[in-house]
C-alpha cells in the first residue's frame, strides 16, 4: 500500500493524478465489462421489448462503437481520435440503426452503471492526502471519454477534491491525450505552469502516465496498485452469469484486496461465502415474489446467518409483501416428531456421522433406548451399545431398528400429540409458506411438515435450497414434497454436487454457524412450547468465535454489493455464477484457506455437537506412511482436497 512516506511530496510544487485506476477503482475486473452490466439491466426495462435484438448483444456493438467513434474523429479532424461518450453513442446509432431515443437511454444507464461501481482508492486516497498535506498544487489528468462533470461527481464523492477547485483535464474534452504524450503540454500552457522535475505526475499506465509524462519533463510516480487489462471478460456462463464473473474476478485484484478485512478468514468468506449466499439470497427473493409465497421459514442451525442476510436484502426490493422468521429445529427434535410411517432406506438417517456412530446413539437418534433392545441388538451380533459399529455391524443395527419400527411411530405420535403446535405456529395461517434450508435431500422440511397436526397442511408449503442431492428424489420429494433447490437447474450441478460429499457441505455449515447449541429437545412451559437448545463445551463455542468472525466477512461482501438489487431484480443476480469461487475453494484450496480453515472441527452427528472432527487433519506417524491407514483416515475425513495437499499419499 502506498504511504506518505513512499513520496516526499515536500520536493515538489505540483501533483497530477491519473483519475481511473489509480484514484478511482471499479467493482469489474475491465472497464469494457461495465457494458455487460448495463446491457442486462436494459433487458429489466420494458423498452427492451422494443429493440431485444440491438440488446442481445449490446456489450460488443459498444465496444466496436467506441473504436469506429475515434477513427472516424481522426478521418474528419484529424489529430489524436478522443472522443466523448455522447460521439460514441452518436457512432453506437450509427453502426446499429439505432433510434437516437434508445442510444440516450443506454447512455443513461452506462452512466448510472459507472457511478454505481466505482470507489476511491486507498493507495491513491493516501498519496493525494498526503500531497494535499504538503500544500502542493493539485490536478487530475485522465484519458477518458466520460464527461467531465461527471467525473467531477464521482471524484468529491469518493474524497477527492472536496471543494471541487482543482483542475481537471480530459482528454475526450480537450482532444490531446497522455497516451500520445501531448496532454502534458497542453495543461502547462492552460495552467500557466513550468514544466520541470518540480512537477510529479502518478498514474497507473507504464507508458502513458511513467514513459510519455517524463519525457515532457515531469517526474513520474508508478501507481502499481493496479494493473488493469482492459480486455472484456471471457464469456463463460449464461444470461447474467458473464457480469458476475466479472465482479468475481475483481475481487482477487490487489487493489481490491486493500478493501476487505485484513483478518485472513474474513477476507476468504468476503471472497467465497458472502458471494455465494448473496447469489442463494437473490433467488430466494426472486422465487418469493414470482410464486406469491407469503411467509419465510429459515429453519435449523443453517437458517440463522441466512436469515439476517435475507432481512438486509429484501429491503432493497420494491413491490415485497412477505413475512420471514427464524425456526429453531434439527435432525434430532424433527426425528422425534416427524416420522409418520417408516421406509427401510430411511434408517440410514439415524447414522449420521463418520466415526461415533454406536448402537446407543443410532437408537437415541430414532428417540429409543437401546438398553430396551439389548436382546434383539445381540441377536445380530451386536453385544456393546456403546462401542463405534464397525461398518460390517452398521446394516446388523440397522435391521435391529427397523425390527423396532412401529415404537419408533408410536413414541413420535406421542411426542406429536405434546408439541404439534409447536410447528404449526411456525408455518402460521398463511397460503403459500417457504422453508429455507441449505440442503440436502430434505429430511427437515419432511420431518417439519409431518410435525404438523394437520398433514394436509404440508400442500402450503415450499421447500426452497442451495442445493439438493440427486438422491433426494427417491428419500422425500417422491412423498409429495414440493422442493427444489438453486443449483439443481445450473449447467454446473455434476460439480457442485460433486463438491458438496468431498468437504463442501461441512465448508458451509461452518460458515452457517449460529451464534446458539442446537435444538435438542422441546419442553412445554408457561410460555408455549420451547426448544432447548444444547449446553455448550468450550470446543463448540470456540468454533462459534472462529464462525463468527468468518461471518463478519460474509456480511460485509452483502453491505458491499447489496446496492446491486438497487439496479438490478433478483431475479438478474439471482445466476449460480456467484458460486464459483466456492466451488475452486472446495476443489483446490490454497495455502491461505488450508491454514485457515483445514484445522476447523464439525459435528460428526444429527443434532448435537458433542463430537468434533477435524475438516482436514493433518496426519503423523504411521498414519502418515502406512497406504492403508493413510486411505482410511482419508475416508473419514470430510474435506477430500483439502486433506490430500496436506497429507501426501504413501508409497506403500
Amino acid at each position: 500500500m502506498a504511504k506518505e512516506t513512499d513520496v516526499n511530496f515536500e520536493n515538489f510544487k505540483i501533483v497530477s493524478f491519473d483519475i481511473f485506476d489509480t484514484l478511482l477503482h471499479r467493482k469489474v475486473l475491465a472497464p469494457v465489462d461495465v457494458f455487460e452490466l448495463v446491457q442486462y439491466r436494459a433487458f429489466e426495462d420494458t423498452r427492451s421489448l422494443l429493440c431485444h435484438n440491438l440488446l442481445s448483444d449490446f456489450a460488443e456493438t459498444r465496444r466496436t462503437a467506441e473504436v469506429n467513434a475515434r477513427q472516424r474523429r481522426i478521418a474528419e479532424f484529424g489529430g489524436e481520435g478522443e472522443v466523448t461518450l455522447a460521439e460514441i453513442y452518436h457512432q453506437w446509432v450509427s453502426d446499429t440503426s439505432s433510434p437516437t431515443d434508445i442510444a440516450n437511454w443506454l447512455k443513461g444507464l452506462e452512466l448510472d452503471c459507472e457511478a454505481r461501481l466505482l470507489y476511491a482508492s486507498v493507495q491513491g486516497k493516501s498519496l493525494y492526502n498526503a500531497a494535499r498535506a504538503a500544500g502542493c498544487e493539485i490536478l487530475f489528468v485522465s484519458d477518458m471519454y466520460l464527461p467531465p462533470e461527471f467525473v467531477r461527481d464521482r471524484l468529491v464523492s469518493a474524497g477527492f477534491d472536496e471543494d471541487s477547485s482543482y483542475p481537471l483535464y480530459i482528454s475526450g474534452e480537450v482532444r490531446l491525450s497522455k497516451h500520445n504524450g501531448t496532454l502534458f503540454s497542453e495543461i502547462a500552457r492552460r495552467e500557466n505552469l513550468e514544466i520541470g522535475t518540480h512537477w510529479l505526475h502518478v498514474g497507473d499506465n507504464l507508458h502513458s502516465d511513467v514513459i510519455n509524462a517524463r519525457k515532457a519533463g515531469l517526474t513520474a510516480f508508478h501507481a502499481t496498485w493496479a494493473n488493469i487489462v482492459n480486455l472484456p471478460t471471457n464469456r463463460r456462463a449464461r444470461g447474467s452469469g458473464n457480469a458476475i464473473h466479472s465482479l468475481m474476478e475483481a475481487l482477487s485484484e490487489p487493489h481490491a484486496i486493500e478493501r476487505m478485512p485484513k483478518d485472513a478468514l474474513e477476507r476468504i468468506a468476503y471472497q467465497v461465502w458472502g458471494p455465494m449466499l448473496f447469489g442463494f439470497t437473490c433467488w430466494l427473493i426472486a422465487h418469493f415474489r414470482n410464486t406469491g409465497i407469503q411467509h419465510v421459514v429459515f429453519v435449523a442451525r443453517d437458517g440463522w446467518l441466512m436469515a439476517k442476510l435475507f432481512k438486509l436484502c429484501v429491503k432493497k426490493v420494491p413491490d415485497v409483501n412477505f413475512t420471514h422468521d427464524y425456526f429453531h429445529m434439527s435432525r434430532k427434535t424433527g426425528f422425534k416428531t416427524g416420522v409418520r410411517d417408516w421406509h427401510p432406506e430411511r434408517v440410514w438417517f439415524y447414522f449420521s456421522g463418520k466415526n461415533e456412530s454406536t448402537a446407543n446413539r443410532v437408537f437415541s437418534a430414532a428417540g429409543l433406548k437401546a438398553e430396551d433392545y439389548l436382546e434383539d441388538l445381540k441377536r445380530v451380533g451386536i453385544v456393546d451399545i456403546n462401542t463405534a459399529l464397525t461398518p460390517a455391524q452398521k446394516p446388523k443395527a440397522a435391521k435391529a431398528l427397523n425390527a423396532a419400527y412401529m415404537d419408533v411411530l408410536k413414541k413420535n405420535a406421542g411426542m406429536r400429540q405434546l408439541f404439534a403446535k409447536f410447528y404449526d405456529d411456525a408455518l402460521t395461517e398463511h397460503s403459500r409458506v417457504a422453508l429455507v434450508d441449505i440442503g440436502w435431500v430434505g429430511n427437515i422440511q419432511r420431518c417439519f411438515l409431518h410435525s404438523l397436526s394437520d398433514p394436509t397442511a404440508s400442500q402450503r408449503v415450499f421447500g426452497y435450497y442451495l442445493g439438493l442431492h440427486r438422491d433426494c428424489k427417491g428419500l422425500n420429494s417422491e412423498l409429495g414434497m414440493q422442493m427444489q433447490g438453486w443449483f439443481n437447474s445450473s449447467e454446473k450441478y455434476d460439480e457442485f454436487n460433486d463438491a458438496l460429499l468431498t468437504g463442501g457441505v461441512e465448508l458451509l455449515e461452518f460458515i452457517l454457524t449460529a451464534p446458539h447449541g442446537s435444538t435438542i429437545d422441546l419442553k412445554a412451559s408457561n410460555h408455549g412450547i420451547e426448544p432447548v437448545l444444547e449446553v455448550q463445551t468450550e470446543e463448540e463455542l470456540e468454533h462459534q468465535a472462529t464462525a463468527k468472525r468468518a461471518q463478519s466477512g460474509v456480511m460485509k461482501f452483502v453491505e458491499d454489493y447489496a446496492f446491486l438489487l438497487d439496479w438490478f431484480s433478483p431475479d438478474t443476480l439471482a445466476n449460480p455464477a456467484w458460486a464459483e469461487a466456492f466451488l475452486s475453494l472446495a476443489k483446490d484450496p490454497d495455502d491461505e484457506a488450508l491454514h485457515c480453515l483445514a484445522g476447523i472441527t464439525h459435528s460428526d452427528g444429527p443434532g448435537t455437537n458433542d463430537v468434533r472432527l477435524e475438516l482436514a487433519p493433518k496426519l503423523s506417524g504411521r498414519e502418515a506412511t502406512d497406504i492403508k491407514r493413510w486411505a482410511a483416515a482419508r475416508e473419514s475425513s470430510f474435506w477430500k482436497s483439502a486433506f490430500d495437499k496436506r497429507n501426501p499419499k504413501p508409497d506403500k
